[in-house]
């Protein structure tokens, strides 16, 4: 990940949109990282067999700058026509984590309302219902102590 240098108050600030889109299930050789796509990543994947199987989705993670007009795709990962909420939303958080540590702060996380993204958001609490809802979680990344002195 690239940062550039920006004195603009909130230069650093983002917000991570999240996106899946069908793609065709096929194998390709990647020279950069030297080795097959095509098979469900193994960051999501719920084992051994599924980290085996070809892909019919990918997920795309993009930082859009909340004071800047800038645009960079953070994180993709393939996926099969379902996937673990659970190890989805732990990719998510590394991404944040990794651009937190480079000085880059997600005060948003957003997608639409697909059903694999409604299992992420159920996952993470979020429903709305007609005895009420929930719409947010706490930040994962940054410290508590922070959020709740409004630093951040």
């Amino acid at each position: 990940m690239k940062v550039r240098a920006d004195d603009t108050k909130g230069a650093n600030l983002c917000a991570i949109g999240a996106d899946e889109m069908s793609i065709g299930p096929k194998y390709e050789y990647y020279k950069g990282l030297h080795c097959y796509l095509g098979y469900v990543s193994p960051e999501i994947a719920r084992d051994e067999a599924e980290a085996q199987q070809k892909v019919d989705h990918v997920m795309t993670l993009v930082a859009r700058g909340l004071a800047s007009h800038c645009k960079q795709n953070v994180g993709y990962v393939f996926t099969g026509s379902s996937f673990d909420a659970r190890k989805m939303w732990e990719y998510v958080v590394d991404v944040m984590r990794v651009m937190y540590e480079e000085g880059i702060v997600a005060k948003v996380f957003s997608s639409d309302m697909g059903p694999t993204m409604v299992a992420l958001w159920t996952y993470n609490g979020i429903r709305a219902t007609r005895e009420g809802f929930s719409v947010s979680v706490p930040h994962p990344v940054i410290p508590e102590e922070w959020r709740t002195k409004g630093i951040f």
